[in-house]
């Protein structure tokens, strides 16, 4: 299957998308109810959802249940769950694993002025996942999050427009294939966001 294929199971017929985030096991220790929700999110595809963002163990363990539900792959998570402001994450799968579980496509964060060392790591690993993606005919989105995971008070630029505008085009010119990343509520500042992205934008959230 090429990757033109692979992005149309992932978008609608009108260019647009509803994902639903299932992947917050390799994030967070705050997970429940997110196995009852793989296990019904077979129903929400027809109200509108298009596809589901799914950890390694939950492609596994609810194969039957995502049968029919358009799935990416979260290749990477924290290196610590119990600490929510994320500070570091490292790699835990890529693009070959993804296709053994039948996924269409793989997500990964991005962390532009998360300091050096979460940054170049966060940027190699895209990259390395975007030679992979086009080797493999496989959508690769980026996550693009300025600075940290969520908006922190030590991190004031986290919520920054114009932060958020350079991350997401960041996560383009890296090779990702579809931006997810914050949005602001002003349509006029979105708009930009999405516009120097140039790539299909998927709001955080």
């Amino acid at each position: 299957m090429d990757k033109k294929k692979r992005l149309n199971r992932l978008f609608g017929k009108d260019g647009k998308t509803i994902m639903v985030a299932l992947d917050g096991f390799g994030f967070s220790s705050h997970t429940d109810g997110v196995d009852f929700s793989v296990k019904n999110v077979k129903n929400l595809l027809k109200h509108g959802l298009n596809c589901a963002l799914v950890t390694y163990g939950q492609a596994q363990m609810f194969a039957e249940d995502l049968l029919d539900v358009p799935t990416v792959l979260r290749v990477d998570g924290s290196v610590d769950v119990f600490d929510g402001e994320v500070p570091k994450t490292a790699q835990f799968f890529d693009v070959t694993d993804a296709l053994k579980l039948g996924a269409d496509g793989v997500v990964c964060m991005t962390f532009p002025g998360g300091g050096q060392e979460r940054e170049e790591f966060s940027h190699k690993m895209l990259t390395s996942l975007a030679k992979q993606g086009e080797e493999w005919h496989v959508p690769v989105l980026a996550e693009t999050l300025p600075c940290s995971y969520p908006v922190l008070d030590q991190f004031p630029n986290s919520g920054n427009p114009d932060y958020i505008k350079t991350a997401a085009r960041l996560g383009t010119e890296y090779g990702a294939d579809v931006i997810k990343t914050r949005f602001t509520g002003d349509i006029e500042t979105d708009r930009r966001i999405v516009e120097n992205a140039r790539r299909p934008t998927v709001a955080l959230g």
